[in-house]
């Protein structure tokens, strides 16, 4: 997910109705380093506080784009990246706080 918020920065500014205002898209992009240097630490150290604020930076971002799901004059590409990015966003979010369950991937023998 990090890696997708770094990937905003090739999303065209400037004209009236091309894309987000560039301080939303540099916000999202600094959003996804703070995210990949958290959940580094947190691979590397197992700091489950890493893994907390990796996920509160990212339900922040994904907040942050859903007035792009809200507005009229928002290009359909633009509506259907951010939607994508919620939904991908909630899947991260289950994947990083699921409890491990060991090799046996909770499966009842």
């Amino acid at each position: 997910m990090g890696l997708i918020h770094l990937s905003v920065l090739g999303i065209p500014t400037g004209s009236r109705d091309a894309g987000p205002p560039l301080p939303v898209l540099i916000l999202g992009a600094a959003i996804g380093l703070a995210v990949i240097a958290l959940l580094v630490r947190s691979w590397r150290q197992d700091a489950p506080i890493a893994r907390w604020a990796a996920g509160v930076l990212l339900v922040l971002a994904a907040l942050g784009v859903l007035p792009g799901l809200l507005v009229a004059n928002v290009a359909l590409a633009l509506r259907l990246a951010a939607g994508a990015l919620v939904g991908l966003t909630v899947a991260t979010l289950v994947l990083l706080f699921l409890p491990e369950s060991g090799t046996d991937l909770g499966v009842a023998r």
